[in-house]
């Protein structure tokens, strides 16, 4: 049950824009909305005691990667009304994943042998070829039809 639970933030988090799309509205409300909500669990963990700003630090990196997520949710959100769910979602879930990778490597240590390099850097392109093929237009869409 346990493993259960520590999974869900995972999933859900993974879902926001699809629940958000399900929704409706325009991009800036959808933000607005997730934000808004963010910010009521925030408030909740903050009055129970189960999150701490003891250190000036931590409250200000807390506050510049808020915003660099709400930049990069609206400008996800955005895309989604332009080029559609079903092209925004892999692109964006792909460079998730190679730029945390990429982080984790660079700044963090985490590929510290050669064939761990090596391998990795084999995974990113895999991943980088396999998000330009999601991109790729078929026989239907290329007549100009923009399916959403």
């Amino acid at each position: 049950m346990d493993l259960l639970i520590e999974l869900l933030p995972a999933l859900f988090w993974g879902s926001v824009v699809l629940i958000n799309v399900l929704v409706g509205g325009g991009p800036y409300n959808q933000i607005r909305g997730t934000t808004l909500g963010t910010l009521i669990i925030g408030i909740i963990l903050l009055l129970t005691g189960n999150a701490k700003f003891d250190d000036l630090a931590v409250i200000i990196v807390g506050l510049i990667s808020g915003a660099f997520w709400a930049l990069g949710q609206g400008y996800q959100l955005k895309s989604i009304s332009l080029i559609g769910v079903s092209k925004t979602m892999p692109i964006s879930t792909g460079l998730q994943l190679v730029g945390t990778t990429l982080f984790s490597a660079i700044f963090l240590g985490e590929w510290s042998t050669g064939i761990q390099v090596t391998l990795g850097l084999v995974a990113m392109v895999l991943l980088v070829i396999g998000i330009a093929l999601t991109s790729i237009k078929g026989k239907n869409e290329a007549s100009g039809s923009h399916n959403k």
